[in-house]
């Protein structure tokens, strides 16, 4: 039985250049935006709302809790951003 969803995904980094390449198909209309340090705050508020889901078996609230204030604190996210990093957030229909 066929969904209607078909997402091949295929990421190449050059590292010397600092590119990447994405390309993929499917029977939806999909949006990819590079989020920059505007609107980097839907990486911490995707992170916060996904983690408990994903997580909750292997890691204590506490643990959990520590975790995203370190690795998805809007700040630290914003520094990365400045230092090279790329996040990208893929949206269905647009």
């Amino acid at each position: 039985m066929d969904s209607g969803v078909c997402i091949e995904m295929h990421f190449v980094k050059n590292i010397r250049f600092k590119y990447f390449i994405l390309s993929f198909r499917t029977h939806y209309m999909l949006e990819v935006k590079q989020l920059n340090s505007d609107n980097i705050e839907i990486v911490n508020s995707l992170a916060h709302q996904i983690w408990p889901h994903a997580f909750d078996a292997i890691l204590t609230k506490d643990q959990m809790q520590y975790m995203l204030d370190w690795m998805y604190n809007v700040n630290t996210l914003k520094e990365q951003i400045q230092t090279g990093h790329l996040y990208y957030i893929i949206k269905e229909n647009g």
